[in-house]
């Protein structure tokens, strides 16, 4: 189900408006869409959206302190999405597959609006031994966030996704509440002051001699070799800021962060597309 501005006051476009206007105007359609108090069994997903003021969205997202925070942004800018918050999550349990989890996010999904996205990923290996660095992440999880800021072209809403029921206008209220206004800036990634690189160059120098000459002798056709880099700072790195910085040095990529408790992110910028679906077309 979605709720659309016409359950928002007639002012609800908040162009030219801060962003506490646009907080304003989520508050009254989620009270014309739920109710205040009301404890009807749990209905289908509802999303409930906002116009919203041109806001950078990274900067919106660092200075909210619900977790989890979700970040994606296509390789064109075209589309942005800043996600905070948990209105549902499914985990990858023992004995689940990725594809079977995809398949019950699926089934959540049919027939609802196509605004409803979840967010997350999965370890390439689920089952594999877990260093303490990857625990937050666990073996894969899925979220719906609980309010979003989503950019498409030059438009701004801001959405707030709920189960009727389960989340009651008091609950989502008050959470909402929590949210702030957009940091006045982003931290600049702190100077260097370690770096160590595994495996080393040498080693890292015979590794691809050797997969030059498995790729000219044998039956290979493509091998990817990877190392990793360990960076210390003398002070906390902020990954919003780490990523802002990314952005403006790689150029157009898929962007994206996900910050699971506060403590720990995965972040990246990469120019490469998986693949896209429109419909039955795929590239």
């Amino acid at each position: 189900m979605t709720a659309r501005p016409d359950l928002a006051p007639p002012d609800d476009d908040a162009s030219g408006h801060d962003i506490e206007r646009a907080y304003a105007n989520l508050r009254a359609g989620i009270e014309r869409a739920l109710g205040s108090g009301r404890t009807e069994r749990v209905g289908p997903m509802m999303r409930i959206e906002v116009d919203a003021p041109q806001v950078d969205l990274l900067r919106w997202l660092a200075n909210q302190h619900r977790v989890p925070r979700i970040y994606w942004a296509d390789r064109d800018g075209t589309r942005r999405i800043a996600g905070v918050g948990c209105a549902d999550r499914l985990d990858l349990e023992p004995g689940t597959t990725p594809a079977e989890l995809l398949r019950r996010v699926a089934g959540r999904l049919a027939g609802r609006d196509p605004a409803l996205r979840y967010y997350g990923g999965f370890r390439f290996d689920p089952d594999a031994p877990m260093s303490t660095r990857w625990a937050p992440f666990g073996r894969g999880w899925l979220v719906l966030p609980r309010f979003e800021l989503v950019a498409q072209d030059d438009a701004l809403r801001l959405a707030c996704n709920v189960f009727p029921g389960r989340d009651t206008a008091d609950r989502i209220i008050d959470e909402l509440r929590g949210l702030a206004p957009a940091a006045t800036d982003l931290p600049a990634p702190p100077a260097r002051a370690a770096r160590a690189d595994l495996p080393a160059e040498e080693a890292w120098r015979t590794m691809v001699d050797r997969a030059i000459t498995e790729l000219r002798t044998t039956s290979l056709r493509k091998l990817v070799l990877a190392r990793r880099s360990d960076w210390q700072f003398d002070t906390p790195v902020s990954p919003l800021g780490l990523l802002s910085a990314l952005a403006q040095h790689c150029g157009p990529c898929f962007r994206f962060c996900f910050d699971p408790d506060g403590e720990s992110a995965f972040i990246g910028a990469t120019p490469e597309r998986l693949f896209r679906r429109t419909g039955r077309d795929v590239w």
